[in-house]
């Protein structure tokens, strides 16, 4: 957690002092951050202790620690975007530059910041992933990037920031498990199973749109 938290904190230094976007600096870096980790692990992967399992293969009155967890990560966010001056803070930053500056908040901050909880919570995921495996393997998160993007966009999560829930976000993700889980029930084509991903992500995105329009020419 620790080392994706200071990989957040690198990520926005380059985007606030280096003024470079966003999107760039976070593609360059994840192929940085790739390679160092198959440099590093040689591809090969790392049992954890028995005693590192529990988290993920135990639980409290027949509910999972990883479900646990997960509702208090939940509960402290929603808390923080809706309760706290830093939230909003954040919020009012992601949602538009010039007013957030003019209002006086300091973007650079809430720009650093948002990159440090990012890191903070993709660290925690490791954790709780190699915890319930029982290992750590290399290539584990490679495929999970499409994955985090879904499951934010069905979540609600505006695209051009200032908004997110969330609880959105956690519907959002049962959303995606039971759509998947129904592709493969229904013995869908594994092959297309992206497709049919996109297809949902496009198809709620354009649904988001058309509503900010019909809000637009009602006002």
């Amino acid at each position: 957690m620790a080392c994706g938290a200071l990989a957040g904190l690198g990520n926005g230094i380059f985007i606030t002092k280096l003024k470079i976007d966003s999107f760039i600096v976070t593609l360059s870096m994840m192929f940085i951050y790739m390679g160092l980790r198959s440099g590093i692990s040689g591809g090969t992967p790392y049992k954890v202790p028995l005693s590192y399992t529990f988290i993920g293969q135990e639980g409290v009155l027949g509910i999972p620690y990883v479900f646990v967890i997960m509702i208090l990560v939940l509960g402290a966010f929603s808390f923080l975007y809706r309760y706290t001056v830093f939230g909003r803070r954040m919020l009012a930053t992601g949602g538009n530059l010039d007013a957030a500056r003019l209002s006086g908040i300091n973007n650079d901050n809430m720009i650093i910041g948002a990159n440090v909880l990012s890191g903070l919570l993709a660290g925690l995921a490791a954790v709780l992933w190699a915890s319930e495996m029982g290992s750590a393997a290399p290539e584990t998160g490679d495929s999970w990037l499409i994955v985090s993007f879904a499951v934010a966009i069905i979540g609600g999560t505006g695209l051009t920031g200032g908004v997110i829930s969330p609880l959105g976000i956690f519907l959002g993700g049962i959303i995606y498990t039971l759509i998947r889980h129904g592709l493969i029930e229904m013995q869908a084509n594994p092959y297309y199973m992206n497709v049919y991903i996109g297809v949902l992500i496009l198809l709620t995105i354009s649904i988001d749109r058309i509503r900010e329009i019909v809000g637009k020419h009602r006002s």
